[in-house]
């Protein structure tokens, strides 16, 4: 697996990847190393780069709510917009769109 992006948020860390068929997200602890993710993370696999961004999306949010109230919400909805941002930002320079990204 080739690794495109690593985000920490709270206590977790999300690691955005792809091989030769899928783009793949690994979610580990915090405090990993790399190693260890790739060995214990929790992995989900995507053959199209749109739901593998719709799931990172869902993932960045699940995990940067703290609590329910209105304020804490908006900023983990912020929070989870600017990591796809980075996140598809990643992708584009280091796989390149036009290269057939898909």
């Amino acid at each position: 697996m080739k690794i495109l992006k690593s985000i920490e948020t709270n206590d977790i860390q999300i690691v955005i990847g792809k091989n030769k068929h899928n783009w793949i997200i690994v979610i580990g602890k915090q405090y990993w190393n790399e190693s260890t993710i790739k060995k214990r993370g929790e992995y989900y696999y995507f053959t199209d780069i749109k739901y593998m961004i719709e799931k990172a999306y869902m993932l960045f949010l699940r995990y940067s709510i703290d609590s329910f109230e209105i304020e804490e919400v908006e900023n983990a909805i912020n929070r989870s917009k600017s990591y796809v941002t980075k996140l598809a930002g990643a992708v584009a320079k280091r796989c390149g769109v036009q290269n057939g990204c898909k």
